[in-house]
C-alpha cells in the first residue's frame, strides 16, 4: 500500500512538472494532490522567443496540496480546468473538471462541467459582432443585451454596464440590482482612465453610502460618506491613501496609509525588484523562478506555489 501511494504521488509530481515545462499541456490525467513541485523554465521577455503569461495558471499548490490544474491549447485557450471544491456543510474536498470547446473563430461555445458525480453542460451564443448574448446552464439562462450598454439578466438578478463608446472597451458605469425587477443595490462610476471614481451603495433603492476616490500625484485618496435615515450626511473621519510606484499608472502599490482622528497608520507596504515585479506584499514574501511564483506568508505560515503558462 505504501509503495502504491508513493507511486501515485511521484506520478502526480512528474505530470505537474511536465505541465509547467510544457506550456500547460498533457495534464489530462492529474487528479491527485502533490507535496512538491519542480521549478519552471527561465523567463524570456515578450520580444524574445517566449514569455510568461501571468494571466494563465498551469497549476496551483497551496500548503502542499494541488488545488488547481489547467490545460491550454497552442493558442493559449483554456481547454481543461480542474480544481478542488469543498462539499456541502464543510464536507470533504473533491475534484471538479470543466472541459471547454471553441468554434473556428476561437470563441467559447461549450463547457462540460463535472462536479463529483454530477455533470452539466453550458453553451454560449454570440451575435453577428461576436458579442456574448446567451449562456445556457442546464435549465438556467443568462441573457446579455448590447445597446450602448451591456445588460445581464439571469432571471434572478440584473446588472448593467455602460461604456464610453460602442467598442465596449472602457467602462463608465456599473450597476447591480437586488433582483430581476428589484431596486438598485450598488453602482460603480469610473473616470476617463478607467479608475474607480465613486462607489455608491443603496438600501432598498435609497442611497446609503458613498466611497469617493481622488487621484493626484500618484496618491489615491478614499473618502467614505454614509447617510442617516433622515437623509442627513455622516462623513467618516477615516481616510485611506495609497502611494504608487512612480510611472506605475496606479497598478504598482508601494504602501497604504490609514488616517483616523488626525493620526497616521501604515496599512501595508510592498516591495518590487528591478523588473518591477512585486517581491513583498505586506507579510507575504514573493519569489520568482522561471514560470513558478512562490508566495510565503510569514504571518499566517502559508505557502502558495503557482506555475504560469509559457507562451511562444
Amino acid at each position: 500500500m505504501k509503495i502504491k501511494f508513493f507511486t501515485l504521488l511521484f506520478a502526480s509530481v512528474m505530470l505537474l512538472n511536465s505541465a509547467c515545462n510544457g506550456s500547460g499541456k498533457g495534464t489530462d490525467s492529474i487528479e491527485a494532490s502533490a507535496d512538491s513541485v519542480s521549478q519552471g523554465e527561465d523567463d524570456t521577455k515578450p520580444d524574445g522567443d517566449a514569455y510568461i503569461d501571468y494571466d494563465r495558471i498551469v497549476y496551483n499548490v497551496v500548503d502542499g496540496d494541488t488545488t488547481e490544474v489547467n490545460t491550454y491549447d497552442d493558442e493559449g485557450r483554456l481547454i481543461v480546468h480542474r480544481y478542488q471544491q469543498q462539499g456541502e456543510e464543510g464536507g470533504d474536498m473533491y475534484w471538479c473538471k470543466e472541459v471547454n470547446s471553441y468554434d473556428a473563430d476561437g470563441k467559447l461555445v461549450k463547457t462540460v462541467c463535472m462536479y463529483g458525480e454530477w455533470e452539466t453542460e453550458k453553451t454560449y451564443k454570440y451575435d453577428n459582432k461576436g458579442r456574448l448574448i446567451l449562456v445556457k446552464d442546464g435549465d438556467y439562462e443568462t441573457h446579455y443585451k448590447w445597446d450602448g450598454l451591456t445588460r445581464m439578466d439571469d432571471g434572478f438578478c440584473r446588472s448593467e454596464i455602460t461604456y464610453t463608446d460602442d467598442t465596449y472597451q472602457h467602462i463608465v458605469l456599473e450597476r447591480s440590482f437586488v433582483s430581476n425587477n428589484g431596486p438598485l443595490a450598488w453602482e460603480n462610476e469610473y473616470d476617463e482612465n478607467g479608475l474607480l471614481k465613486e462607489y455608491r451603495s443603496y438600501d432598498d433603492g435609497k442611497l446609503s453610502s458613498i466611497m469617493r476616490h481622488e487621484y493626484k500625484d500618484n496618491v489615491d485618496t478614499e473618502t467614505w460618506i454614509s447617510y442617516n435615515e433622515d437623509g442627513s450626511e455622516r462623513k467618516s473621519e477615516v481616510r485611506f491613501k495609497t502611494d504608487y510606484l512612480p510611472n506605475g499608472k496606479y497598478n504598482k502599490i508601494l504602501r497604504t496609509h490609514i488616517y483616523e482622528d488626525g493620526k497616521e497608520e501604515i496599512g501595508y507596504e510592498n516591495e518590487y525588484d528591478n523588473e518591477n515585479r512585486m517581491i513583498k506584499n505586506g507579510s507575504t514574501v514573493i519569489s520568482y523562478d522561471g514560470t513558478v511564483v512562490t508566495k510565503v506568508d510569514e504571518e499566517y505560515d502559508s505557502k502558495i506555489v503557482t506555475c504560469y503558462l509559457k507562451k511562444k
